[in-house]
């Protein structure tokens, strides 16, 4: 007995050969296999994904951090949430590098010393203002830009070393400070 398969009134064997029929037939089974896969994806989600954080789209919770995946894959610090007085901003979180601190994220909170993570490029506005005993700060090599008040009233802050990478320092990013 012989199977043939017609695809608009026409027998594909005939048309396509044996070797036709059968890489056709293939492609129709990974179809299938792909199409159960994605549905399994779809309604379980990705599984190695960090713990979302309810209310709150796209931002996840790692540690006390709580951060954002950019468009280029990597993290963005958007908050804390802990109450450690040294605090060391992470190099790389759920195996994404951190590259920038967002605005606000540390503003007003009781930290004394902050190292940021070595692939750090960019602190964004207000980013540790009002961090009144904040004393020691380390940036890293990477550091490309620090934004708008960054450091702002940062009362205690007495130096910081800033890094041969830096291009850009907003206005009033050490705004009374102590030096």
């Amino acid at each position: 007995m012989h199977a043939h398969i017609y695809i608009y009134g026409e027998d594909m064997k005939s048309t396509f050969g044996k070797r036709g029929v059968v890489i056709a037939v293939s492609a129709l089974a990974l179809l299938a296999i792909l199409t159960v896969v994605l549905i399994v994806v779809l309604v379980n989600g990705n599984q190695n994904e960090p713990p979302v954080i309810p209310g709150k789209p796209a931002t996840y919770l790692s540690g006390d951090f709580e951060y954002k995946i950019d468009y280029d894959g990597t993290v963005r610090i958007v908050a804390y949430h802990g109450d450690d007085n040294k605090i060391t901003v992470p190099t790389m979180i759920s195996g994404r590098f951190v590259k920038t601190i967002a605005d606000d994220a540390f503003q007003g909170k009781k930290i004394v010393s902050v190292e940021i993570g070595s692939f750090v490029e960019h602190i964004g506005d207000y980013a540790f203002a009002r961090c009144a005993m904040l004393t020691d700060v380390y940036l890293p090599e990477s550091l490309i830009t620090i934004g708008n008040a960054a450091f702002a009233e940062c009362i205690s802050l007495e130096a910081v070393s800033l890094p041969q990478s830096l291009i850009a320092i907003g206005d009033n990013a050490f705004y009374q400070c102590s030096s």
